[in-house]
């Protein structure tokens, strides 16, 4: 993902999301990679970031419960 030029990345899980956060810290501009613990922690931050044009991807897994925070940004948004 760090390397796709992307501007921001949120990252939402355990231990594996946490190393793949701290792998992007590496390649990406300070402040650039945000990481939650669970969806739910991260679900309002992420709304709150996007502005007008931005394109966003929400991409994970029903363990991790990434639809709430898809579902904070179509509140948000749509």
């Amino acid at each position: 993902a760090a390397a796709s030029a992307i501007d921001r990345l949120f990252v939402v899980g355990g231990p594996a999301a946490e190393a793949l956060a701290d792998a992007a810290r590496a390649v990406m501009a300070d402040g650039a990679v945000r990481y939650y613990r669970t969806s739910d922690e991260a679900a309002e931050p992420v709304a709150s970031a996007i502005e007008p044009g931005d394109l966003v991807l929400v991409k994970g897994s029903r363990g991790t419960r990434t639809d709430r925070v898809a579902d904070r940004i179509v509140a948000e948004w749509a």
